[in-house]
């Protein structure tokens, strides 16, 4: 039997946004979290995410 090939999905451009969107969250969280540890002091809070 042969196996079928996984369909590639193509994302729409607001897809694509959303996914960054959620990229940038993570990078922003793990810088944070990176400086926290070396300093030992949690950083200032984000001024471009206030409300998280």
């Amino acid at each position: 039997m042969k196996r079928k090939r996984k369909k590639i999905v193509l994302l729409t451009p607001e897809e694509k946004a959303a996914q960054e969107e959620r990229l940038q969250a993570l990078l922003r969280i793990y810088e944070r979290a990176k400086v926290e540890l070396e300093t030992g002091k949690r950083p200032p809070p984000d001024p471009s995410h206030a409300g998280i």
